[in-house]
């Protein structure tokens, strides 16, 4: 199960296990069992501190429990901790063998002292980076306390809990069977929710403490850097944050902090916060400033009250609070940019392309996208981009994004486009205008928008989107194994997403307004040669249905009787299309009747010096092959444009 380069890595971390324990697996005859017991062994190889039973009779399969030979520990992991978890089960292994946490004495005790029964269960999955804080929060608090159980699930592998807790997001946390609060959370949040008392006692003491030298308002990067300059001065310092870490704590990527090529938000966040506990720093947290009273007198002292009650005093304040207005300043940068050569609008797969090729032109090249990778972020398999025989959209989208970073391109993420004002004259410059507030200006432009889902515009559609109505099967698919599905469209792209859906499902329907299917013949033979699989044709959706919690049902109309038929089903993917993300240029760009932009053999529009690519164009096969020629010609065309006026 663990590759040797892991093993030996975690070799090292179980030397530090000084309590013996063992693991109780609770384990089916499924793959997924199969699985876990390979990684259970392999671990209990590494250290003779842990013991394995895989006779456990837990009602949730794969499963496995931390035990302490007094059994003064409930802590259980339901499913596979690997991806991002597998560092939540690494701690708890140290943390059940007697390794110290790294949390405060005054928090150790306090979460010692909580009283009554607490039985907590938190739903995860594997590539969220928010779930391993809450896993690691409440595995601590299970090993110093038994009064405080808890078990981590992972969504993914228990669909039927899921489903009956209609959870749609991860984290989310249930204490006694009742919902107790979703998204990232540490263990001062929930010691605050279910110790209601502390957040009193927790004032009290903040009230009690002597005047600062300096203190901090605040705990991102400033505050933090802050309390270790002035800490190693050798003077009084806090640090006084809503959330150590701050905005940080809600980056995904973070590649441009120099001297650490690559890293996550709350990875950093942690690595923040574990620098300033290396000096004598107090740290406050949970404690959002509301009043600031300067001291009267010079040499008197400044006060800080906050929501909490609590109020702090220091000879010299710190406030490093953050900032709500950088969307304003992002779009003053951008305002005061100089014009381009070449812009791009949009990010996907046609708009990387276009910014290489014009970039190894030598001229100024500039990307503006709502989400560099576009639509390729949505998408799990790629089979078919050639030379890359497999991968998964986000590394694509990466792969792109890494590529045009070789190259001198100015790339301007979260840009919206909303209006386009063409050039006045011969050699002028055209405008873009943004969502944000920005403006930028080019000699010339590509725009590579992409595309949408195409929706159905039928009753109950919006309404229980996100609730049994989706657009992604490889995305969604997987949560609704064993169960009944539409797929609406007999496209390429609807009959795709039936085959890959029958082998999850237990039923699906494939429904198609045409009295014959439009997918290519390799597609239906293989799509005929499936059991659970039925095919409706001549057939329009009017309604979906629901319990106004979830999708139930689907109402089609037979085109052939107008007999209106219900199949009641649980999930509805709607693939019969995209609409081209053009809406901001109508009336300025000529558009074809299905909304696409019109070009000509060179990518050119019905506007000198604009050119588009991509799917948001009238170029047949909307296919991430495809948009990256039609990029690259684009950006060919803006160039020749270029040295031609």
């Amino acid at each position: 199960m663990l590759d040797a380069n892991l093993k030996t890595q975690l070799q090292a971390y179980l030397e530090k296990v000084t309590q013996p324990f063992e693991i109780v697996a609770s384990l089916d005859d499924s793959d997924k069992s199969r699985e876990l017991s390979g990684l259970l062994h392999d671990i209990v190889s590494l250290t003779d501190k842990i013991t394995l039973r895989e006779d456990g009779r837990d009602a949730r399969q794969p499963s496995f429990a931390l035990n302490r030979p007094n059994g003064t520990i409930s802590l259980r992991f339901a499913g596979l901790p690997m991806g991002h978890e597998f560092t939540s089960l690494v701690l708890a292994l140290l943390q059940v063998g007697g390794h110290p946490s790294k949390l405060s004495a005054e928090l150790i005790e306090q979460i010692q002292q909580v009283e009554g029964q607490f039985n907590f269960e938190t739903y995860f999955s594997l590539s969220c980076q928010n779930c391993p804080d809450v896993v690691q929060a409440l595995n601590l608090m299970a090993v110093l306390n038994p009064n405080i159980r808890h078990v981590a699930i992972d969504g993914a592998l228990f669909q039927v809990e899921v489903e009956a807790r209609q959870i749609m997001s991860v984290p989310s946390i249930y204490l006694n069977g009742e919902l107790f609060g979703q998204g990232r959370m540490g263990v001062e949040e929930i010691l605050a929710k279910i110790d209601t008392s502390s957040a009193d006692r927790d004032a009290e003491k903040l009230n009690a403490k002597a005047a600062f030298d300096v203190l901090m308002i605040g705990g991102g990067p400033a505050g933090a850097a802050a309390a270790i300059y002035a800490a190693r001065k050798g003077i009084r310092t806090g640090v006084a944050a809503e959330r150590f870490g701050g905005q940080v704590l809600d980056t995904m990527a973070i590649e441009n902090f120099i001297s650490v090529q690559e890293t996550e938000g709350p990875k950093l966040a942690r690595a923040l916060e574990e620098h300033v506990k290396q000096y004598d720093v107090d740290i406050m947290n949970l404690q959002r400033a509301s009043v600031l009273i300067p001291a009267s007198h010079a040499g008197g002292l400044h006060e800080v009250r906050f929501e909490s009650g609590a109020r702090l005093k220091a000879k010299t304040l710190i406030l490093a609070t953050g900032d709500t207005s950088s969307a304003d300043r992002d779009a003053e940068k951008l305002n005061a940019k100089a014009a381009f050569d070449v812009l791009m609008i949009g990010g996907g797969p046609a708009g990387a392309a276009a910014a290489i090729y014009a970039a190894r032109k030598g001229i100024r090249t500039g990307v503006a996208a709502e989400r560099f990778g576009g639509q390729v972020l949505d998408t799990m398999a790629i089979e078919n981009f050639i030379s890359v025989q497999e991968t998964e959209g986000p590394k694509l989208a990466r792969a792109l994004e890494e590529h045009v970073k070789q190259y001198d391109v100015d790339i301007m993420n979260l840009q919206r486009a909303s209006v386009l004002i063409p050039a006045s004259h011969a050699g002028g410059l055209h405008e873009v205008r943004f969502e944000s507030g920005a403006r930028l200006k080019a000699k010339t432009l590509i725009l590579a928008t992409g595309a949408r889902w195409r929706e159905m515009k039928v009753p109950g559609e919006q309404q229980y989107r996100g609730r049994g109505v989706a657009y992604c099967p490889h995305c969604d698919g997987p949560l609704f194994k064993g169960k009944r599905v539409a797929v609406i469209g007999g496209g390429n792209s609807g009959v795709e997403a039936a085959i890959d859906l029958a082998g999850i499902v237990a039923h699906v329907t494939l429904i198609e307004f045409d009295n014959q299917l439009r997918a290519d013949a390799v597609l239906q033979s293989k799509l005929n040669s499936l059991s659970n699989v039925t095919i409706i044709k001549s057939a329009l959706t009017t309604e979906v249905l629901g319990d106004g919690q979830k999708v139930t049902a689907l109402v089609y109309q037979d085109r052939n009787t107008d007999e209106l038929i219900t199949v009641e089903l649980q999930g509805i993917f709607v693939q019969i299309g995209l609409l081209p993300n053009s809406d901001w240029l109508k009336g300025v760009v000529e558009l074809s009747p299905r909304g696409e932009i019109i070009v000509d053999a060179k990518g050119g529009t019905n506007i000198p010096g604009i050119f588009a690519a991509g799917d948001v164009t009238t170029v047949p096969y909307k296919q991430i092959v495809i948009a990256v020629g039609e990029g690259a010609k684009a950006a060919l065309s803006a160039f020749d444009h270029l040295i031609r006026s």
